[in-house]
C-alpha cells in the first residue's frame, strides 16, 4: 500500500468516526474518544503493509485488556470499515496511554472532542516528522505500565480458564467466526507478550 493511501485511509476513517458521533445521543451509545496511528506510517516509507490504528474506548480497564475482543471495539471498527482496509487495530482503554505492548509510538489525529486533526495529516503527508506530536513512553512508564497490564491479563486469563466451559459463558462467546478458543487464545497470547517485553527490557 502507498503511504499516501494510508493517509487517505485515516482520513475516511476520521470522517466516519464524526459522523458516528450522533450515536452518542441514542440508546445505542458510542464510546469512541480518540484515533491513534502507530507502526510505519510515522517513519514515511513508501510503501507499508498495513496502517495501525488504536481506538481508545470510554470503557472500564477490566473490560479492555490486552488483545482481548472488546465487543464495542469491533463494532466501531466495523462501522469505520476498518475490518475492510489494510488496518491492524487495537483496543484501548481511556484510563490506560493509546501506546501499547506493541506500538511504543503513537500519534493522535482524531479525538470526539475536535474531531480530525488535519495539522497532524498535513505534517504526516509532508513527512515533517518533527512536528508531529509524537507520544512514547520512558523506559522506566513502559515498565510500570506492563506490570500493571501483566497483572490485568493475568486476571482476565484465569477469568477465561474458569468460565471456558461453562455452557452460558461459551454460548456468549461464539458468533460472527469467533468461537470460545479464540478468546482463550487472546488471553494466553496477551499474557505471553506482556511477559517476553518485560524480560526483553530487562534484559538490555
Amino acid at each position: 500500500m502507498r503511504y499516501g493511501a494510508a493517509l487517505r485511509q485515516l482520513v475516511t476513517v476520521s470522517e466516519a468516526a464524526t459522523d458516528d458521533l450522533r450515536l452518542r445521543d441514542t440508546d445505542i451509545g458510542y464510546p469512541l474518544e480518540e484515533l491513534w496511528v502507530g507502526g510505519d506510517v510515522l517513519e514515511g516509507p513508501q510503501e507499508l503493509d498495513a496502517t495501525c490504528v488504536v481506538l481508545v474506548l470510554d470503557q472500564p480497564v477490566a473490560e479492555v485488556t490486552w488483545l482481548a475482543l472488546n465487543p464495542a471495539g469491533q463494532w466501531i471498527a466495523e462501522r469505520l470499515r476498518m475490518t475492510r482496509l489494510p488496518m491492524r487495530w487495537y483496543c484501548r482503554p481511556a484510563g490506560y496511554p493509546a501506546w501499547n505492548p506493541e506500538l511504543r509510538k503513537v500519534l493522535r489525529f482524531w479525538s470526539a472532542a475536535t474531531q480530525l486533526d488535519r495539522e497532524v495529516i498535513e505534517n504526516l503527508r509532508l513527512r515533517r516528522f518533527d512536528s508531529l506530536p509524537l507520544v512514547r513512553p520512558s523506559v522506566d512508564q513502559l515498565m510500570a505500565q506492563l506490570a500493571i497490564e501483566g497483572a490485568d491479563c493475568r486476571r482476565h486469563l484465569r477469568h477465561v480458564l474458569d468460565h471456558y466451559w461453562d455452557g452460558s459463558w461459551r454460548r456468549e462467546h461464539r458468533g460472527f467466526g469467533i468461537q470460545p478458543e479464540d478468546h482463550l487464545w487472546r488471553a494466553s497470547e496477551a499474557v505471553r507478550e506482556i511477559e517476553d517485553a518485560i524480560a526483553q527490557i530487562s534484559a538490555r
